[in-house]
């Protein structure tokens, strides 16, 4: 993450009031429609062919997330943890009584699919930010930093294991020297690490080659990269719809822009 930036970088969680998380009311509470009791969990994501079956409450208890939500009259269950992050917690069948999450003594944040979940929370204006969404804003950038480079091989000097790149700032006009990647698991999700020590777009052919929450685009350009699924329900994704884009693990969560 650059290490010179103006104001923010990340939209920090708003914390909620009381300093705790797990067993609270869902801040985006859907209906209702199977019996559980609201705020039992964080989050209860109901499939829309979810219906009680003689055998559901035998088939559901036991299954894992991606079973829960592909057998069909079963429920997926998730507990929130600190800010707006959610877990796979259980899966039972429409209508049983919902475990409650534990306690995890740390604030949670206000969380958001879209500007409008936001809207009620002062001071205005709130936004809707994704999950590590970066945002630029607040003073003019600072002069450039000692690190300051404009090309992979003035950072030498700061030494090959691991090796340093040259990046540029995501919200100023210079670059400068950081740590390269040695494997994927360096880089964000999206992205793999290049021979340069680069992270760069996942190239694909399919949309297998891309993690879940993304897809080799149907167009066809030069070169094929994976791009983020779109989406505009939760239905589109494996997990959360936010902003318009398909995100795993993690709500968006209301924050003020800087100035």
């Amino acid at each position: 993450m650059p290490r010179h930036e103006r104001s923010s970088i990340l939209i920090a969680a708003i914390a909620a009031i009381a300093a705790v998380a797990g067993c609270t009311t869902d801040p985006l509470p859907a209906p209702a429609s199977d019996g559980a009791a609201a705020g039992d969990l964080a989050t209860v994501v109901t499939p829309p062919d979810a219906v009680a079956s003689p055998d559901a409450a035998n088939g559901c208890a036991g299954l894992d997330e991606a079973a829960c939500k592909a057998r069909a009259g079963c429920v997926a269950d998730y507990c929130q943890g600190c800010g707006c992050s959610y877990s796979f917690a259980a899966c039972r069948a429409p209508g049983e009584k919902v475990a409650p999450c534990p306690g995890l003594g740390c604030a949670q944040g206000i969380c958001c699919r879209s500007n409008a979940d936001c809207a009620t929370q002062p001071p205005q204006p709130f936004l809707c930010f994704a999950p590590g969404q970066q945002v630029c804003g607040g003073p003019a950038c600072p002069p450039p930093p000692p690190d300051a480079c404009k090309a992979d091989g003035d950072c030498a000097s700061h030494g090959i294991s691991p090796p340093w790149v040259c990046e540029p700032s995501p919200c100023c006009s210079w670059s400068y020297c950081i740590a390269g990647c040695t494997k994927d698991a360096d880089c964000a999700e999206g992205n793999t690490c290049g021979a340069d020590h680069h992270c760069a777009p996942t190239p694909c052919n399919t949309s297998a080659d891309c993690p879940p929450d993304f897809e080799c685009p149907p167009t066809k350009p030069s070169t094929l990269h994976c791009v983020r699924r779109t989406c505009m329900t939760d239905a589109h994704c494996p997990h959360f719809c936010v902003d318009g884009a398909c995100y795993s693990g993690s709500l968006g969560t209301c924050g003020v822009p800087p100035a």
